[in-house]
């Protein structure tokens, strides 16, 4: 077995055994995605998640580690419990801290054996519509970060209360809702176009 198979297996176990993620799992919507990916001798996933829509409290000092999260999904999110959430609670929050609505896009982290290889996953995942993906790393192991742009981000809540209206909020939802579905369309397109480069059974 050569080095990179065997960084392969050890990288494929502790994805599965291991998942350090703040939600602990692998997202559903992309476990098809990833299997065809890992099935290739070439390349092999490191880190991922399928997009998501949030609801999070982030603290004064912004650090990653100790936002909050109050609502999170990868499917389309419901406005009648974000509603509740915003303007049915009492949230108390830490001195500095704020509530922010996000809608991040699909990201996906894959070490690949060459740089040709790296090259033929990115021309996929573009031609696919994710137009973020490129090399990030080829010191130790050549990773491709492959990503969509459908975002949002917009604060709704801080020490002075809720800043938006239940109407503004729909509309927050409707949005964000559509650059989701926008995004795992993609994902679909992406795997769709994977399997026609690489013949694999669909």
């Amino acid at each position: 077995m050569g080095v990179f198979e065997n960084e392969k297996k050890i990288a494929l176990k502790k994805m599965v055994e291991n998942d350090k993620s703040k939600k602990g799992s692998l997202d559903k919507e992309i476990i098809e995605l990833l299997n065809a990916i890992n099935s290739l001798q070439q390349y092999y996933t490191t880190s991922s998640c399928s997009g998501r829509i949030m609801l999070i409290e982030v603290p004064k000092e912004r650090r990653k580690d100790k936002v909050k999260w109050l609502y999170v999904t990868h499917k389309k999110a419901e406005f009648e419990v974000l509603s509740k959430i915003l303007f049915e609670n009492k949230l108390n929050l830490k001195e500095g801290s704020s509530i922010w609505f996000k809608q991040e896009p699909l990201i996906l982290h894959v070490c690949c054996r060459t740089l040709d290889d790296a090259q033929k996953l990115i021309d996929i995942a573009r031609y696919s519509g994710f137009k973020k993906s490129g090399i990030i790393a080829t010191r130790k192991r050549i990773i491709v970060e492959i990503e969509g742009t459908d975002f949002m981000s917009t604060i709704v809540h801080d020490k002075t209360g809720v800043l938006i209206t239940k109407e503004y909020l729909k509309k927050l939802v409707q949005v964000a809702n559509k650059k989701l579905i926008r995004n795992l369309n993609k994902k679909d397109k992406f795997l769709r176009e994977l399997k026609k480069e690489f013949k694999m059974r669909t």
